[in-house]
């Protein structure tokens, strides 16, 4: 529709059309005028015919090189597209690895600089301590001596040795005198035997004993 060789056939045809129509209605079938514009309407046609032919001929070539552009274009569009999401994932793995680099030079300032502290504290001789009195030694100890502790042990021991003896001695009194049976037991005194190494004593060493009879004569009255 748009190619200049047709549109200007198909213009002439039409021209050539319109004359033989009028020649038909003017002269009639038959009449040699009439053959000939005939003939050239025929030519017309073919004329027409070839320029579609040429022209669809056309369209289909160009329409092969447009589609083959297209294919060409679309492939060079996937390359590119795969380069761009290549170089896309390159530039966040560049990113991620800066960010990486900055924490490890931080941390590396950080470990620097307590480095550099460290050994200036150790270059340091200056001590952080002063002496303000120096200690003089004691002419005499400052405790007793031993000896002192010794007798004041076995003082003790003596002390803590007699308590004991008065505390297991009134936990279990024993009768030691003949007035202890009276008094601790509250029974009458009836007899004392003599001990076997005073066998031989003579009978005025021998304590008195009371009577028995005129005790219990007493007691019976009380």
């Amino acid at each position: 529709m748009r190619d200049p060789v047709v549109v200007d056939a198909r213009i002439q045809l039409a021209k050539q059309e319109a004359r033989m129509a009028e020649l038909q209605q003017r002269l009639g079938d038959g009449h040699p005028a009439l053959v000939e514009q005939q003939h050239a309407v025929d030519q017309h046609r073919s004329v027409v015919a070839d320029a579609l032919g040429r022209a669809t001929q056309f369209l289909r070539s160009s329409g092969k090189a447009e589609a083959a552009q297209l294919n060409t274009l679309r492939a060079a569009y996937k390359q590119q597209e795969s380069k761009v999401l290549g170089r896309q994932a390159l530039r966040d793995e560049g990113l991620r690895m800066r960010r990486d680099v900055d924490n490890l030079q931080r941390n590396y300032e950080l470990v620097f600089a307590r480095f550099q502290h460290t050994t200036l504290e150790s270059e340091d001789v200056q001590p952080n301590v002063s002496v303000l009195k120096v200690a003089t030694p004691m002419m005499t100890p400052s405790t007793p001596p031993l000896s002192f502790f010794i007798a004041a042990g076995a003082l003790l021991g003596l002390l803590l040795a007699a308590a004991a003896v008065v505390v297991r001695d009134r936990h279990d009194a024993r009768l030691r005198y003949a007035e202890h049976i009276v008094e601790v037991l509250q029974k009458p005194f009836l007899v004392q035997l003599p001990n076997r190494g005073s066998a031989l004593a003579k009978p005025s060493d021998s304590p008195a004993l009371p009577n028995a009879s005129a005790w219990y004569a007493g007691h019976e009255k009380r």
